[in-house]
Parts: structure tokens; sequence; C-alpha cells
């Protein structure tokens, strides 16, 4: 009997000792809060308003904002090891005085190269998985060097459609400050009325 408890106890440690195993992500990214600015500088339910060289409006709305970014590598929801997790953000938001749809703002640290990408979508432009170059835009005499272009060189149109977004600037300080349709109407920054809302936060 006391040979059996202590098979009974051994074959129990050894299980804890495989769940546990299987449970751990073996690599892991994390996002710095350098990086984390990129999408932090919304918050859900904000509106951001645009005018345009011809004198039209536009108003967007953060719909919401994730971020998977956790530090502890075990998580008993998984059941086999060798998992990898990538940290991850991403803005979802909406046009409210046209139908743009589909629209956000994605950003992933990379495992093996531990290096930032960007994946974007306004309207029918769309980029995926790309390391753009950060520059300098001057918009209405004020000048932001934390600016990403995003163009034919960096994103492509999913489907064609009457005058579609050309191009559009995303700055790290202030989200969206620019879009341009194709028939060269541009639409700028011009307030962002915050709403406060806690944004929700996945592991």
């Amino acid at each position: 009997m006391k040979n059996r408890t202590i098979i009974i106890y051994k074959y129990s440690i050894l299980f804890i000792v495989l769940f546990c195993h299987s449970c751990i992500y073996f690599r892991m990214s994390h996002l710095t809060n350098e990086e984390l600015a990129w999408v932090e500088v919304y918050r859900e339910g904000d509106s951001c308003f645009f005018k345009s060289n011809l004198g039209d409006y536009d108003i967007i709305v953060i719909n919401e904002i994730t971020i998977h970014n956790r530090i502890n590598p075990y998580n008993p929801k998984l059941w086999n090891s060798g998992y990898d997790y990538t940290a991850n953000a991403c803005i979802d938001f909406d046009f409210i005085t046209r139908n743009f749809s589909d629209n956000y703002f994605f950003i992933k640290k990379e495992i093996d190269e531990d290096i930032l990408v960007f994946s974007s979508r306004l309207d029918t432009r769309a980029s995926l998985y790309i390391t753009p170059i950060v520059k300098t835009f001057t918009i209405d005499s004020k000048s932001f060097d934390d600016c990403i272009l995003f163009d034919d060189r960096n994103s492509y149109l999913i489907h064609s459609k009457q005058n579609p977004v050309k191009s559009y600037i995303w700055s790290k300080s202030k989200g969206l400050i620019q879009y341009t349709l194709e028939d060269g109407e541009t639409f700028q920054l011009t307030k962002v009325k915050p709403k406060a809302k806690e944004r929700f936060i996945f592991d």
C-alpha cells in the first residue's frame, strides 16, 4: 500500500510538471512604452475632425484599442508546448461622414528580428507587415517628425473603387493627421475631441 501511494505521488508530480511545461510560451516579444505610443495616442470614443482643401469635413471615431503585451510566459490556456507569443496592438476606427470600412492601425513586435512592423488600412488602401521609415512632414506650418506615409510605395488598393484613398499620414504623437483622395482632395486633422473611457487590454 505504501509503495502504491509513492507511485501515485510520483506520477502526480510528473503530471503537474508536464502540464506546467505545456502551458509556457517558449519565445515571447514585448512592446516598449515607446512603441506602444503609436496606438496610445487615442482613447476609445475619441472623435477626430478633418477639413479638406475644398472645404469638406470628415469625422472619425475610435471604436476599440486592443493591446496584447503580456510579460508572464505562463498561460494555463495552452495545452501544447512550443507556442510563440508575439506582442501586438491595434486601433480600430470608423468614419462617421463617409463609407470607409475596416479601418485600422496595427503594430507587432517580431520575435526573431526584434523589430516593429506595421499594418494599416484606410478604406481600400492597405499595407501589411511593413517596416517603414519615419519621416518629417509639415502641415499648415506645423512640423511632425514622427510620421509614416502610406502610399503606392508601401501600400496597395484591395479592390477598385471610384476616387479611392491615394495616401495618408500617421503620426506617432497625433495619429491620423492627413489623407488624400485620388482626385486630389486632401483632408487634414483639425482637432481631437476626447472621450474618457478605458481601453481593453488583453493578454
